[in-house]
């Protein structure tokens, strides 16, 4: 009876796994027939409409935002990931003819660079960004990591690559709105590491006070009398750690206290972050009367995490979008900013636009 019993439990066994193969089969015919079905839709509406959407806005600024795209450490010095959302970015680059990059930090996986002449430049970045449409200027801060090495190193290869825009830990650029009379963009890149110190290396873990910089109310300093002499259109203010983040790191609990007020009184557009390893848009809402600042993170051209393991601690009802998929290689961000609007839209690398929204100016 034994055996009789262990004979029907293989036998099923068997039969489990022949019907998971057959579906599995059928599943993946079925997958390669839609797949190329999309992929003949894709190439006919790109046949039709290629030319009409190459120019869709000559009087705007467009530019790429993504953070945490800095390989890894060892052979072959990027990820799969980042080398597929590279590609994605070029194409996307070329078509949208993006001006500029803002590169939100985490530049070099996992422990920065060790001076201008390390390999790492070379590997991680010019050789993997080599298009021609992504030789454009990047706006280069330092996130965590880029802290755990030399970050005077990465500010010194400005002087060695025209297109490695890193000026110094925090700084400003202004850019004018073609088809205006002056009005501007103003884009301030804050070294966020500074101002709420490094992590202790575990997910959720908040910045340590004890390790930020002694000088780091100066950098508060310097962004307040930025954007109290601003006259800009548009203001938006980027740094690698996210103020309200749903995924495995979390809100960022001393840019909550010390950095919304700020965003809130100078009616900032958007604050632009990296960090966590996906793509997301948070809006509180402050009521009738209140002026409302968006919170996007995009840090999904190098590693992918799907948690939402800190949705809970947002403000109620503020996670507008998230998105990270283990199937997917990743994502980018992609803004448009004319006199009329800005704009936010969110991508992945299989060419999908993922979440858009729309911004009025400040004034």
């Amino acid at each position: 009876m034994y055996m009789l019993g262990r004979m029907y439990r293989i036998l099923a066994l068997v039969l489990i796994l022949f019907c998971s193969d057959f579906e599995y089969r059928a599943k993946s015919e079925a997958a390669t027939k839609i797949k190329q079905t999309v992929s003949n839709i894709r190439n006919d509406l790109r046949n039709r409409v290629g030319n009409r959407t190459r120019n869709q806005d000559p009087l705007s600024i467009r530019f790429l935002v993504f953070g945490d795209w800095g390989g890894i450490p060892f052979y072959p010095y990027s990820t799969v990931i980042q080398r597929r959302t590279a590609k994605k970015m070029a194409q996307f680059a070329s078509r949208k003819e993006v001006q500029f990059i803002l590169a939100l930090g985490d530049n070099f996986y996992f422990t920065g660079v060790r001076d201008v002449n390390d390999r790492r430049f070379q590997r991680t970045f010019e050789e993997i960004y080599n298009d021609g449409s992504m030789r454009i200027p990047w706006y280069i801060i330092a996130g965590n990591h880029d802290h755990d090495g030399n970050v005077s190193a990465q500010i010194a290869y400005s002087k060695v690559s025209n297109r490695w825009i890193f000026p110094d830990y925090y700084y400003s650029r202004t850019f004018e709105i073609p088809g205006t009379k002056g009005d501007t963009l103003d884009v301030f890149m804050l070294d966020t590491v500074l101002i709420c110190g490094r992590t202790a290396g575990n997910e959720d873990d908040q910045p340590i006070p004890q390790t930020r910089s002694k000088n780091y109310s100066k950098q508060f300093r310097w962004l307040i009398a930025e954007l109290e002499k601003s006259k800009a259109k548009y203001i938006l203010v980027a740094g690698h750690y996210p103020i309200y983040s749903a995924c495995s790191h979390g809100t960022t609990d001393c840019l909550v206290s010390e950095m919304v007020p700020i965003l809130q009184k100078y009616r900032v557009n958007a604050y632009l972050a990296g960090h966590d390893h996906d793509l997301q848009h948070i809006r509180p809402d402050l009521g009738p009367g209140n002026w409302t600042v968006e919170y996007f993170v995009s840090g999904a051209t190098n590693f992918i995490n799907p948690s939402l393991i800190h949705k809970r601690t947002l403000p109620k009802d503020s996670l507008k979008f998230a998105w990270a998929s283990l199937f997917s290689y990743g994502g980018f961000a992609y803004m448009e900013v004319n006199r009329h609007r800005m704009v936010m839209q969110m991508y992945s690398t299989a060419g999908i636009m993922l979440h858009e929204h729309t911004m009025p100016p400040r004034f």
